[in-house]
């Protein structure tokens, strides 16, 4: 397969009282599109996501943080996006998109990729988050 370069990135949420916090991580090769897409969702209607719809009840808004920027076949980018995932679960993330938690919210999906990184970079993303609504093409990447 070609190599292809891939942005993963995230979308985070964090509730109003500043308890819970969840977030959506994925990938494109066109972030303008991406982001358009994102943007068109409309906060009273249910959305593509349903991370857009916890921020809804919970009256957060959505930021956008471009995590990294690889240059790999589709195969390995999902590895290297279920990473990521894996690093927003263990950090206390809820990921309302995907269902691969068991009734006790252990992660039965992503535990069984390896991990490179040993912690979510909180304070890093913090610095290059934007919210979604200004989010543009331009944004800084955190790992490059």
């Amino acid at each position: 397969m070609k190599e292809k370069p891939y942005l993963i990135y995230a979308l985070l949420a964090f509730s109003s009282d500043g308890t819970r916090k969840a977030c959506h991580i994925d990938f494109t090769n066109n972030i303008d599109k991406r982001l358009g897409r994102h943007r068109r969702t409309r906060p009273e209607r249910l959305s593509q996501l349903a991370l857009f719809d916890w921020a809804r009840l919970e009256q957060a808004k959505i930021a956008y943080a471009a995590l990294v920027l690889v240059r790999a076949d589709p195969v390995r980018v999902v590895e290297i996006k279920n990473q990521w995932a894996r690093l927003a679960l263990a950090d206390g993330f809820l990921m309302p998109d995907f269902p691969g938690l068991d009734p006790e919210g252990r992660d039965t999906w992503y535990a069984r990729f390896p991990v490179q990184a040993k912690h979510w970079p909180s304070q890093e993303i913090n610095l290059v988050s934007v919210l979604l609504e200004n989010a543009e093409k331009s944004c800084p990447i955190l790992f490059l």
